[in-house]
């Protein structure tokens, strides 16, 4: 089981080559018992379903701001307003942490981040001032009020 930090109710279930029909079931049961929805993967992935395609988003926003393409509010405004989401990849790295983040770009293979190296160095600003995020109050944006829980921050000024 895999839960996503008080995030969502999503719980992935990935079963191993010898995980038994009656164990995931049991689980499933579980999963829901506690109001939670569970999702039972077909085969193994390392970063079960949602983590692979918030890396994959993740990349493509830190490939942006470390190449220079974009600063990080306009990469989650971008997000935000096509999406209709709450919040941007930023935002998501602020939640995660953003040392877990540069460990993860640290540790991909080149395949997997093309940039590792650009968006390491990126990164390190940051961890270098301890601005890890929300759990230090402050990383790409400052909590406890955030700029992109503001109605304002969409609205984005003529420069």
């Amino acid at each position: 089981m895999h839960f996503h930090s008080g995030m969502t109710p999503l719980v992935d279930i990935m079963r191993g080559i010898k995980t038994s029909e009656k164990t995931v079931k049991t689980i499933q049961k579980f999963v829901r018992s506690i109001g939670m929805v569970p999702m039972i993967m077909k085969k193994e992935k390392a970063g079960y379903l949602h983590n692979s395609i918030l890396i994959a988003q993740l990349n493509a926003a830190m490939s942006l701001a470390a190449n220079g393409y974009g600063e990080p509010y306009d990469i989650d405004r971008a997000w935000m307003l096509v999406t209709g989401q709450p919040s941007g990849p930023f935002a998501a790295m602020d939640s995660i942490g953003i040392n877990v983040i540069y460990d993860m770009a640290k540790s991909a293979s080149e395949a997997e981040f093309p940039d590792k190296n650009k968006m390491a160095a990126f990164l390190q600003s940051y961890i270098d001032r301890g601005e890890l995020g929300v759990k230090t109050g402050k990383g790409f944006y400052t909590y406890p009020n955030p700029a992109f829980s503001k109605p304002e921050f969409l609205d984005v000024k003529d420069e």
